[in-house]
């Protein structure tokens, strides 16, 4: 796996190595790599860095420590000391070592509470596993690596995306407490489908923004009951006002569009019922595709090409035509990748 070097990962790497009195040229000799290249990697210039690289760069300016039990809570007090709270959805680095890999300790009541709940659902474990993995509320496509941290742009702001995969044996372990300790990834993902499953049964679709928050928000309080918890804080701050504030859909902040677009389709059934039809059926087609990039674009100013030249016209109409025919041409494999 593959991190992007944010600005605060790159400072905090220099000012850790320095703290501990470990030179530059020690970290390179450690890495098999250049001086220049720790010297680029501190200063921003590296864009990304593998996993297993930066695990061994944070073990070795931490003379060796405990990777989980010493460093990572270190390093969260120093990059929560310092970080502005909009920053932590680009942190995927930490995010993954924090939220998906951590290990933390499964409390034995915490799985007999959990056992019994499912049980009460009548849900076994495999039925659980097979909920998970469906994966509705997030709708990623398999394409999509599996129990990893994926930050995307949305709506111009980031998102925070997992597509869980959990096998049957570890759902298994944890709810009948066969385990002691497993990933807090694990935990949050079988005590997020338990709330689903009791507060939504039945519910097969994506939960409305709603419903959703009022799940996220009983999942913290139940980890937080049994002091479960991330080194940020990861289940409440999915809760917080300014991260549910970057997830609205476009749909809910730009309602003067779709007003818009009601006004003129109706104008449209005035005026021409047959072709109105024809026009709802695209417009319908096009919102199943991608909502809210259908009704970003439906947003642009088109009015104002007026002075476009005819010649310009035909180009931008012809540069269209042909990523749409490029994207057609794709077969499903690459459709995927795109979408990745």
């Amino acid at each position: 796996m593959k991190f992007d070097v944010t600005p605060e990962l790159a400072s905090l790497l220099k000012t850790v190595r320095v703290r501990n009195g470990v030179s530059s040229k020690d970290v390179a000799e450690h890495l098999g790599k250049s001086p220049s290249y720790l010297s680029k990697l501190e200063g921003g210039s590296v864009r990304t860095i593998d996993e297993d690289q930066l695990k061994d760069i944070l073990g070795f300016i931490f003379s060796g420590a405990d990777f989980y039990g010493v460093v990572m809570p270190e390093v969260a007090g120093l990059l929560l000391g310092t970080l502005e709270s909009a920053r932590l959805v680009d942190q995927v680095w930490f995010l993954q070592f924090d939220v998906i890999e951590r290990p933390v300790i499964v409390p034995g009541g915490m799985a007999r509470d959990m056992a019994h709940n499912f049980d009460s659902m009548h849900m076994t474990a495999k039925q659980a596993a097979d909920f998970i993995n469906s994966n509705i509320d997030s709708e990623m496509s398999t394409a999509f690596p599996a129990n990893q941290i994926i930050a995307m742009d949305y709506n111009g702001s980031r998102r925070l995306l997992i597509r869980p995969d959990l096998s049957e044996k570890v759902v298994d372990q944890v709810i009948h407490g066969d385990v002691s300790m497993t990933s807090y990834f694990v935990v949050y993902t079988i005590v997020h489908s338990m709330f689903r499953l009791q507060m939504f049964p039945g519910v097969q679709t994506k939960l409305p923004p709603a419903e959703a928050v009022a799940l996220l928000n009983s999942a913290a309080e139940y980890m937080g009951r049994w002091e479960v918890h991330s080194l940020v804080g990861f289940s409440h701050f999915l809760t917080s006002d300014e991260f549910i504030e970057y997830q609205i859909p476009l749909a809910s902040t730009q309602s003067g569009i779709v007003e818009r677009i009601a006004s003129q389709l109706s104008e449209i059934v005035d005026h021409d019922s047959l072709n109105a039809i024809s026009e709802l059926n695209a417009f319908n087609k096009t919102l199943d595709w991608d909502p809210a990039f259908a009704l970003k674009v439906m947003g642009l100013p088109f009015s104002k090409l007026n002075g476009m030249s005819f010649a310009n016209k035909r180009k931008l109409i012809a540069e269209i035509s042909a990523l749409v025919d490029r994207y057609d041409d794709m077969d499903d494999f690459e459709r995927k990748i795109e979408s990745y």
